[in-house]
Order: structure tokens, then sequence, then C-alpha cells
């Protein structure tokens, strides 16, 4: 009798985290307009840039903050492509959707990678410049 309480009390507590983490998931998708697929995604994904950021500067020491910061950056600008589809396809009206995969700018992919080269340019142009200094 007593291991299947304690069995009840662990399932129990899996239950309210998962509940706990479905809401939090939830809350942020909808506080972005996104649905709670591409809102995961796009969590999970800046979860894991922001790991791997604290990771080489900190933890690991490997790098400075300011060395890794650009590429950190990119990642970030990165991690909202999936989002920025979502937020496009609900813009382009549905007559429209008939074409050759039509979109807004801001989402096409040459934006998407050229904003991407120059954060990436940018970022570690004035690395440089700064360290030349």
């Amino acid at each position: 009798m007593r291991r299947n309480e304690q069995d009840d009390a662990v399932m129990f507590g899996v239950v309210v985290v998962v509940a706990v983490i479905g809401f939090l998931l939830w809350t942020f998708s909808d506080l972005l307009g996104l649905d709670v697929a591409t809102g995961t995604q796009l969590l999970l994904s800046l979860i894991v840039v922001a790991v791997v950021f604290i990771a080489l500067t900190w933890w690991l020491n490997i790098f400075e903050a300011a060395d890794v910061a650009p590429a950190a950056l990119a990642g970030v600008w990165f991690c909202c492509w999936p989002a920025m589809t979502y937020w496009a396809a609900a813009l382009v009206p549905p007559f429209a959707r008939s074409g050759a995969d039509p979109t807004v700018w801001w989402n096409a992919w040459y934006t998407k990678w050229g904003v991407l080269a120059a954060i990436l340019a940018v970022g570690y142009g004035w690395r440089s410049r700064q360290r030349s200094w």
C-alpha cells in the first residue's frame, strides 16, 4: 500500500511539472502571437544559444564575452526565423498564396541571410577594430 501512495505522489508531481511547463510555453507563445509549436521551437533554440554562450564565456573560459557576442546575436537572429515565417504567413492574404511562395520582404531568404551576414560582419569588424586600438 505504501508503495502505491508514493507512486501516486510522484505521478502527481510529474503531472504538475508538465502542466506548469505547458502553461509557460503557451503563455510565451501567446505573448509573441505564435502557435505553441513555433513558440516552443523558438524558446528551446534561444535556450540552446544562451547555454552555448554561457558555456563558452563563463564556464569554460574559452573566449571573452565580446568575442562570442556577434555569433550569439546571430544565433538569436537565426532562432527567430521560424517565428518570422509564422508571422509572415499570417500577413499574406489567402488570394496571394496561390503563386510561387509569396512572402513579405522581411521574411525573404535574402533578408534573413543578409541580416545574419551583417550582424557577423559588423560585430566582428567592430571587435577587430576595438582590438587594434
